[in-house]
């Protein structure tokens, strides 16, 4: 079965889980701001972006250019949240419509932040943000850590993150057989 993966990527993150799993899956990867070739070559599609202030970056594109390929798809996108946080658990029912979840393997991934490649207003916002957190009253020890981290540059990505997404091509793919 031949495999793509498109992504979209801000700071790197992003691009470094689609070349992960492209390697895994012995198939290009490539960015949306590149030339895509026909997609309708394609039996499955993977498509990850990343996460800003809770939405998940280029939906629009993946709903205009990916889902109508009616092939198999797989979504996943890559934030600095922990995997473990309310709000990454809640990314996906909070962005993707009812039947879009019903259809799309969708998956999580933490990435970091990487101020270098921040423009000042977000470089600020991300600043802001932390600080905010830390200054919560009532505030969890996760919400403090998260807090923490948003202050600097961190990377938290992960090679065996993409063993779920791996695993779920593959056995769509035996369910093909």
């Amino acid at each position: 079965m031949k495999a793509i993966v498109i992504y979209n990527s801000k700071t790197g993150f992003t691009e470094k889980y689609a070349k992960w799993i492209a390697e895994a899956l012995q198939c290009q990867s490539i960015s949306i701001r590149e030339k895509l070739p026909d997609l309708s070559e394609y039996d499955r599609i993977v498509f990850g972006s990343n996460v800003k202030a809770g939405k998940i970056a280029k939906l629009d594109y993946f709903r205009k250019n990916i889902l109508p390929q009616n092939k198999q798809t797989v979504l996943f996108a890559v934030g600095v949240t922990p995997t473990d946080n309310p709000q990454a658990k809640a990314l996906f029912k909070d962005n993707l419509t009812e039947n879009e979840l019903n259809t799309v393997k969708a998956f999580y991934l933490q990435g970091g932040i990487s101020y270098e490649k921040l423009n000042f207003f977000e470089k600020k916002l991300m600043k802001m943000i932390g600080n905010s957190m830390l200054k919560k009253e009532n505030a969890t020890e996760q919400e403090k850590q998260m807090g923490k981290a948003m202050l600097t540059s961190f990377d938290n990505s992960s090679k065996e993150s993409i063993t779920p997404i791996i695993k779920s091509l593959r056995e769509q793919e035996e369910n093909l057989k």
